[in-house]
């Protein structure tokens, strides 16, 4: 009987980039380097030699999420992630990237939210939907995270928000596997 092999969740390097960055920025170069170290050994290595397209195992991503959060406040560790989200966030949303968004409705960008997701993560689908002016929702199925990964998404989406110049925009989770729901979903909340 052949054995099935089970998908494996995926993060581009570009994530475990922003984040590497996002430690060094706040920190000395030799504080930095203990929080890398007490990652595991093959974690410190591939994070400090990430290349930016490449595919690595989303367990690195939330093994220095962790550690993040465990440094920085240990306390709030949804709202240390949130932190290291928006500057990942910032650093991942290339002008390039803030420009185009700043040309599409979000309708539009709300539409092709999985095609933006699948640029940094392999595994779950990310929907978009833009229920009328000033609310739209975004619901992330099929992502069987960890419990503090949520913020990262909500930093994306406040990043967006900025970008396509949404005025007042708010974005909140509505719904967590973690709390039980079957998917997790935010609301985007703006001044039509």
């Amino acid at each position: 009987m052949a054995s099935e092999k089970l998908p494996q969740m995926l993060v581009r390097g570009i994530s475990l980039i922003s984040l590497r960055e996002y430690v060094q920025s706040r920190l000395k170069r030799v504080e930095a380097q203990h929080l890398f170290e007490r990652l595991p050994a093959v974690d410190t290595e591939v994070i400090l030699s990430a290349q930016k397209w490449q595919w690595y195992p989303f367990s690195m991503q939330r093994n220095l999420r962790e550690e993040i959060a465990n440094h920085f406040n240990p306390r709030n560790p949804l709202e240390a992630v949130y932190e290291a989200g928006l500057f990942a966030a910032e650093c991942e949303t290339s002008t390039f990237l803030k420009a185009m968004l700043g040309f599409f409705s979000v309708e539009i960008v709300l539409k092709n939210s999985n095609k933006i997701w699948t640029k940094y993560y392999r595994m779950g689908k990310l929907a978009g939907t833009f229920v009328r002016e000033g609310l739209g929702v975004v619901e992330l199925k099929g992502f069987p995270s960890d419990p503090i990964f949520c913020p990262m998404v909500t930093s994306w989406l406040v990043v967006a928000a900025e970008a396509l110049k949404l005025p007042d925009a708010k974005v909140s989770e509505t719904a967590c596997i973690h709390r039980g729901d079957s998917s997790c979903s935010w609301d985007i909340v703006w001044n039509p």
